[in-house]
């Protein structure tokens, strides 16, 4: 019986610590814990990956800290890339401080809501601006037209050519005051609608040295939308997949990589730098290895471009 019982322990413990093995070998899915790391390959694998785009409001601050701005948030699975844009610049790494990723996701979605509401409230939009000027225009025009109306109630007794004259002016003003209510009738049904961010295709243009080989630098390559009435459509293909956006090309010019994680409060972030906007970016993930090493992606890897930029 005792013989029994020691073996029964005995695959017990041998069950969990494959299990730890096994856990300590996959990457989990905002920590990076593998020794290599290379952006584009490791976004076309199963794993989910969150990495941050951000960069100081001083372009002289090149120090990467807790109050560095976290201007994009880019989720990677299956070679897919669904990017967020925390509203306003106000986001940064002390934000997400021991925030999980479903928090951090969860977050960044009421936030992007957020921010096309403040967008289309304001004067960013063509539509909008448009919109803004007729309900000015229709306010103005019934207040004439309701003017006209109460003075044609004392016309009784005036001259013929007056009465006719006053008339006119109503006729004129019912004409203007319809006109506007189509305009604007009009214009609201080509306002932006909300559409939640989505995961669109992901590649990278790479520059190679004098012998081919070596990867110097890097670029990725995605497809962001931007609020724009319908009939600013580039192409039907886009209005037929995404019927309220116009679709544009976006980029990030990776320039360098880390040679070591950096901590920010218990976290490690490590990834690659680049100059935008004659700004310097960081371009980070989170690892729990700290001698992980960061790699432009190979010339042989899927969806990977050699190019002379």
């Amino acid at each position: 019986m005792n013989r029994y019982i020691k073996r029964l322990m005995g695959v017990a413990l041998l069950g969990t610590a494959i299990l730890s093995l096994a856990a300590c070998g996959k990457s989990g899915a905002n920590q990076v814990n593998s020794k290599e790391i290379t952006f584009l390959k490791d976004a076309q694998s199963s794993n989910q990956r969150i990495w941050y785009f951000a960069s100081n409001d001083d372009s002289q601050n090149r120090e990467l800290s807790k109050t560095t701005k976290i201007r994009t948030i880019f989720v990677t699975k299956n070679g897919k890339v669904t990017a967020y844009t925390p509203k306003g610049t106000g986001m940064a790494f002390k934000d997400i401080n021991k925030k999980s990723d479903s928090q951090i996701i969860s977050n960044l979605k009421k936030a992007d809501k957020a921010s096309f509401d403040e967008f289309v409230s304001g004067d960013h939009s063509l539509v909008t601006s448009q919109l803004q000027e007729a309900q000015k225009s229709l306010k103005d025009a019934k207040e004439l037209l309701k003017t006209h109306t109460e003075r044609r109630k004392h016309d009784i007794g005036l001259d013929k050519s007056v009465l006719e004259e006053d008339k006119e002016d109503i006729d004129s003003n019912e004409k203007t005051v319809s006109y506007y209510q189509t305009v604007l009738k009009n214009l609201k049904s080509k306002e932006p609608k909300y559409k939640a961010p989505f995961a669109s295709d992901l590649r990278a243009e790479v520059t190679t040295d004098s012998s081919g080989n070596k990867v110097g630098s890097e670029r990725l390559i995605y497809s962001a939308r931007s609020y724009q009435p319908v009939d600013t459509l580039v192409t039907d293909e886009y209005k037929t997949n995404y019927p309220e956006y116009k679709m544009a090309t976006s980029n990030i010019p990776l320039q360098g990589t880390y040679y070591a994680p950096a901590h920010i409060f218990d976290d490690m972030y490590t990834g690659y730098t680049g100059v935008t906007d004659d700004k310097d970016f960081y371009f980070l993930t989170k690892t729990t290895n700290k001698h992980v090493k960061v790699q432009f992606d190979k010339t042989k890897t899927k969806n990977v471009k050699v190019t002379d930029y």
